[in-house]
């Protein structure tokens, strides 16, 4: 029997979710998509594509492409590179030290990962 919005658990009302809420993403921080922002803009300027960029930072195009969108926090030799790489203007070393991570959770293909036993 499945619980209904309203039965309480160990103290723990069940809420109603919306549809497709189970599928989405956490949402990123206002700062991750900010910095993203940045990034982009400055490799846009430099004329660099992502690939581009990519290639220089030593980190895959899907992972400049998620900093980019705000989805992933990077870290400290990806920002020490992305700011040789787009002309050592200190903006990405000091935005940095203000990101936050966005609302806590976890990935829609991980949450899935629990119910699947893996047996055939």
């Amino acid at each position: 029997m499945g619980m209904v919005e309203g039965d309480v658990v160990e103290g723990v009302e069940a809420r109603a979710v919306p549809a497709g809420e189970w599928e989405r993403e956490p949402h990123p921080s206002d700062s991750l998509r900010t910095f993203g922002a940045v990034v982009q803009a400055l490799r846009e300027h430099a004329g660099l594509s992502r690939a581009e960029l990519a290639e220089r930072v030593r980190y895959s195009k899907h992972t400049v492409e998620s900093v980019e969108l705000g989805r992933r926090m990077p870290d400290i030799p990806f920002v020490d590179r992305a700011e040789e790489a787009l002309g050592n203007t200190g903006a990405l070393r000091k935005a940095a030290r203000h990101l936050t991570r966005g609302e806590a959770g976890l990935a829609a293909w991980f949450r899935r990962w629990p119910g699947w036993s893996g047996r055939r």
